[in-house]
């Protein structure tokens, strides 16, 4: 391997890192959602049943307390155009490193 075709080849590893971590913390950011829209279900469920009065003040307070953390959750997972979008970007960033590595290997043998 030549040294002019390393850049490419070492940029084009890097964006297909950061590619990859930014799916893996969508796919946890859209888990955890689903997670705090099941709580917040459930304490709903437990509230409406007739829970003892204490116990429905405490669910509802941690449902005010978590409920501006899900707006904002809800708020950057909701939007799939922009991250897939984002997703095509660094893949297509990704692969044209790639083929510029190719291309220099060739030009160089």
């Amino acid at each position: 391997m030549n040294r002019e075709s390393l850049g490419p080849l070492l940029r084009g590893v890097g964006t297909s890192l950061m590619l990859a971590g930014a799916v893996i913390g969508f796919t946890v950011a859209r888990e955890d959602l689903q997670v705090a829209r099941l709580r917040v279900q459930r304490q709903g469920i437990v509230v409406s049943s007739g829970a003892r009065a204490s116990g429905v003040s405490a669910g509802s307070e941690n449902a005010n307390t978590g409920a501006g953390d899900e707006s904002l959750a809800e708020r950057v997972v909701e939007n799939l155009w922009f991250e897939w979008m984002g997703f095509v970007g660094a893949a297509v960033t990704s692969s044209s490193f790639y083929v510029e590595y190719v291309a220099r290997r060739k030009r160089s043998d």
